[in-house]
């Protein structure tokens, strides 16, 4: 059963008590890291946040550096696996995105790079030694929100990241209208990865991809064709009866908004009346019989 949790912003160093319930556990017991090493100067600078159990005890933490770093991610061994690394995520980025950072670091240790790459980031360069635990440093864009919460981006990784944010916001619907599917950017595990999370979210749950040129993506060996082969009954494929080309393939212009149930209703009107007059994807069908 998923505990019921909460996340809130935490103050160092009124909440230290707190910041040492979990990372002191996890990262001086469990890891052997030296205690002396696991609280530094950036730890009275940063912005600290808690998750608590129904009790209000202490279960995970993170913190933001200016640096704009994530880091001191820890969550107690008998609350992982319920979101707690999520929720802490998700306010951190938050956080992040109201200051004004246009980019977010992190060290990663190596075991946990797939879920960091779920909330956008990129892992870079060679691995390292800290703490004798093998890391990886990780990147993501940040593109800048407007006044009325419209995020812009024209670069690739930017488009990704902007994906994955509104993946992770999607619970039991998600409508995809593509080209030829972006390799570049429907291909990624991370992606995938969270389309299937919806896609098997229970009764109800529906992922519809609308696709002008199917043949590129089965040829390529794409993650969510293999994806929809296996989940047939939850995700289907149609092909468009117009073209979807952008002006540019080679560019991702575009902008995003997180929270406009007004525009995102007017989307999905226009999605499903060309839902509607598009046909079965035969191929994907055929391909994997």
């Amino acid at each position: 059963m998923t505990p019921n949790l909460r996340v809130v912003d935490a103050h160092y160093p009124t909440d230290l008590d707190q910041l040492r319930a979990v990372r002191e556990p996890v990262f001086v017991v469990e890891q052997h890291c030296p205690i002396e090493e696991e609280w530094d100067a950036l730890d009275a600078t940063s912005q600290h946040v808690l998750v608590l159990d129904e009790r209000d005890q202490p279960v995970g933490t993170g913190r933001l550096t200016p640096a704009r770093a994530i880091g001191r991610m820890a969550v107690l061994a008998e609350f992982r696996g319920h979101g707690v690394g999520a929720l802490v995520m998700e306010r951190l980025i938050e956080k992040a995105r109201a200051l004004g950072y246009d980019e977010l670091t992190l060290s990663a240790q190596e075991h946990a790079i797939p879920f960091y790459e779920r909330f956008g980031f990129i892992a870079e360069g060679e691995t390292y030694l800290d703490a004798n635990i093998q890391h990886r440093t990780m990147r993501r864009p940040l593109p800048a929100a407007s006044a009325t919460g419209v995020i812009a981006f024209d670069r690739g990784l930017a488009a990704r990241a902007c994906i994955i944010d509104l993946l992770r916001a999607a619970r039991h619907r998600i409508g995809i209208c593509s080209m030829a599917l972006d390799p570049g950017l429907l291909d990624h595990d991370a992606v995938v990865a969270l389309i299937k999370r919806v896609a098997m979210s229970g009764r109800g749950a529906r992922v519809q991809i609308l696709v002008e040129d199917i043949a590129p993506a089965l040829h390529g060996g794409h993650r969510l064709i293999d994806l929809a082969q296996r989940l047939s009954s939850l995700i289907e494929i149609r092909r468009a009866d117009r073209r979807l080309r952008r002006p540019d393939p080679a560019r991702f212009d575009g902008e995003a908004h997180l929270a406009d149930r007004p525009r995102a209703q007017e989307m999905w009107r226009a999605f499903e009346r060309s839902w509607d007059r598009a046909q079965p994807e035969t191929a994907v069908r055929a391909l994997k019989l």
